[in-house]
C-alpha cells in the first residue's frame, strides 16, 4: 500500500499533517491484530455546485451493505 501512495500521489488525499500521518506508521503495531479489508466501490465522478464528489455505483452500495450487516 506505501509504494502505490507513493507511486500516486494524487489518487489519495487527506487533511491529515505530515506528524499524525508519521504518528500513525510508529503506531502501525497496534493495528497488528485487526482485521482489515479493502473494498472497491465502482461509480463516477461528478460537479455538484462547483465540488468534485464520486457518485457510488448502487449496486456496489448495497453488496457493502449486506457485507457488513452479516458480521
Amino acid at each position: 500500500m506505501a509504494n502505490f501512495i507513493l507511486n500516486n500521489p494524487d489518487v489519495i488525499v487527506t487533511n491529515f499533517s505530515n506528524s499524525e500521518l508519521l504518528n500513525m506508521a510508529k503506531n502501525a503495531n497496534r493495528y497488528a491484530n485487526y482485521k482489515l479489508e479493502t473494498v472497491f466501490l465502482r461509480g463516477k465522478a461528478a460537479t455538484i455546485d462547483g465540488l468534485s464528489t464520486w457518485i457510488l455505483n448502487e449496486e456496489d452500495i448495497k453488496n457493502v451493505h449486506e457485507m457488513l450487516s452479516t458480521r
